[in-house]
């Protein structure tokens, strides 16, 4: 099973960040549920991930580059990173 976080649930983000911090708790208890049974659980959590309008446009360009320059490679996502 793979649930799809944010980066806002380690950074606090409001609302969205405690939603995603659940996501991660709820795949952190089904991880444990299966047991032995050959079951997984991951939460992938994209940073900035351009062209999907994710921040509505209200991104400034001061605050992108501070979020790009956070990964090691120091670029923001694409959809197809996601998949």
């Amino acid at each position: 099973m793979v649930t799809l976080g944010s980066i806002a649930a380690r950074r606090g983000s409001g609302s969205d960040g405690a939603a995603k911090a659940a996501v991660e708790a709820w795949a952190a208890d089904l991880a444990l549920a299966p047991g032995g049974r050959g079951t997984t659980v991951n939460v992938v959590p994209p940073g900035v991930t351009e062209e999907t309008g994710s921040f509505g446009g209200t991104l400034s360009e001061e605050r992108r580059r501070k979020l790009v320059g956070d990964p090691a490679d120091g670029r923001a996502g694409t959809p197809a990173d996601v998949a």
